[in-house]
């Protein structure tokens, strides 16, 4: 009867063979592991270098920043893992041996490919947002873009490696694409806000305080978080808005404006002449002109109301900020309420007049006869 094999036998015969192996193949082995070493070492040297260019960004172009910043993530454990397999490919290794080695680097490859991959799509991201600040503004969307990223990459990373190595992963990829599809439902709120804060961040229609007008409210912004920003109103209220609302209707952000227009509309009684009207032009090109940094667009006569003249006033103001503008806006209209009332000038009302006939058709007038 034959004697099972011991576990220390089984060492003992690995380990004759690997003499063996040594043995037959000294100057092969010699010459493969050199190679790793220089491998190695030149990964290394590469990557000090470019971990100390990453800490002169400021001196670099964005593609070079980029460059450096994704190779810098580069791993040692790679370099020694394909040093390993150079090794034992080259050195006339085992079969299995080999196949081990070969396991390895591609567990290794694909894990360094997520990687550099991640790093490139943060990098993109945090360079499309801006110069720190804008990542600052987003926030907490960061860390959730820089998580989504992580579990997509690697999960597809997991999947590659285990296909790789002989491993049916065709039910995987059905449960994670079900089961991505019912996060996705679950979470579409979420979602949403977490895209429309990402729009704002990356296509910059505001930021962190401006002042802007959304539908009926105009206030400044505060802050952009995951799901909503936050709006400080004119009247002092903090006002919050998701970021898919937001963005669903017309904004108007009044902080990039070059200019800001002054628009008024003033009604006259129908009693004033056309030479009055002629005379009010270069009054109020005079009360223009006294404002600084003003530009008149247009002033005059615009139509016939039921009750009154109208009279259209409107000029361009140069680099201020809304509060200025309240201000200008408020004491050019008690300039012109002032210069209205010096020059006679009288603001109308709504009236109407009544007209009635006597029995024989005469005209009966609103007021009573003059006694004789």
């Amino acid at each position: 009867m034959l004697k099972e094999p011991t576990f220390l036998d089984e060492l003992n015969g690995l380990w004759a063979v690997a003499a063996q192996w040594l043995q037959e193949h000294t100057a092969s082995l010699a010459i493969s592991a050199a190679v790793a070493t220089i491998l190695i070492g030149g990964v290394w040297t590469i990557g000090m270098v470019l971990v100390r260019r990453l800490r002169e960004v400021d001196h670099c172009s964005p593609p070079q920043r980029l460059t450096y910043r994704v190779l810098s993530r580069t791993k040692l454990t790679v370099a020694i893992t394909l040093g390993l397999w150079m090794t034992a490919r080259y050195g006339m290794a085992p079969a299995a041996v080999v196949h081990i080695t070969n396991s390895v680097l591609t567990v290794a490859l694909v894990i360094q490919g997520a990687i550099w991959l991640r790093e490139l799509i943060l990098a993109m991201v945090e360079y499309r947002a801006g110069d720190g600040e804008g990542v600052e503004r987003l926030g907490t969307a960061m860390g959730l873009i820089r998580l989504l990223v992580n579990v997509a990459l690697f999960a597809i990373a997991a999947i590659v490696i285990l296909d790789n190595l002989g491993i049916n992963v065709t039910g995987l990829v059905a449960g994670l694409g079900i089961g991505g599809i019912a996060i996705g439902l679950a979470a579409q709120g979420i979602f949403s806000d977490l895209f429309a804060a990402l729009t704002i961040i990356f296509d910059k229609p505001f930021k962190a305080g401006d002042m802007i007008q959304f539908d009926t409210l105009t206030g400044q912004v505060e802050a952009i978080g995951l799901k909503s920003t936050r709006i400080r109103a004119a009247n002092g209220d903090r006002v919050i808005i998701s970021n898919t609302n937001l963005l669903s209707k017309q904004l108007h952000n009044l902080a990039e404006a070059e200019r800001r227009r002054v628009q008024l509309t003033i009604s006259l009684v129908y009693q004033t002449t056309p030479a009055a009207l002629r005379k009010l032009d270069q009054l109020i090109d005079a009360l223009v002109d006294q404002i600084p940094h003003s530009q008149m667009v247009r002033r005059g006569m615009i139509g016939f109301a039921p009750s009154s003249i109208d009279y259209e006033i409107a000029f361009d103001l140069r680099e201020i900020s809304p509060e200025q503008l309240f201000a200008i806006r408020a004491g050019f209209c008690l300039e012109l309420l002032d210069l209205c009332n010096r020059e006679g000038y009288v603001f109308a009302y709504p009236t109407q007049t009544t007209f009635t006939a006597a029995p024989d058709g005469a005209l009966v007038m609103p007021w009573a006869p003059p006694r004789p």
